[in-house]
């Protein structure tokens, strides 16, 4: 899943024209110099079909859940990573 959430937030950041930021577990996704939150609709959108093209599993990202958790899941590329892991795994 590492490979699927850097390609979709790669591609994202050049599609909004953002700078170039090392891709690690501890990159933000959302917040100070990452994502606005149209901009992280897009990138939820982008990974649920992703997931599917490649897991045949149907994920709803945002759900209630998801956006109500104390440590946002798309905080960093790692928590956003374990997420999408989880709700895999719960599918």
């Amino acid at each position: 899943m590492k490979e699927l959430v850097y390609n979709a937030f790669t591609k994202l950041r050049e599609e909004f024209s953002m700078d170039r930021v090392e891709l690690n577990a501890d990159t933000v996704v959302y917040g100070d110099n990452g994502f606005t939150s149209i901009q992280l609709v897009r990138l939820i959108v982008e990974l649920e079909d992703a997931i599917y093209n490649k897991t045949e599993k149907e994920v709803d990202l945002s759900d209630d859940a998801a956006l109500s958790v104390k440590n946002s899941p798309f905080a960093t590329l790692g928590s956003l990573q374990a997420f999408i892991e989880q709700k895999i795994a719960e599918a």
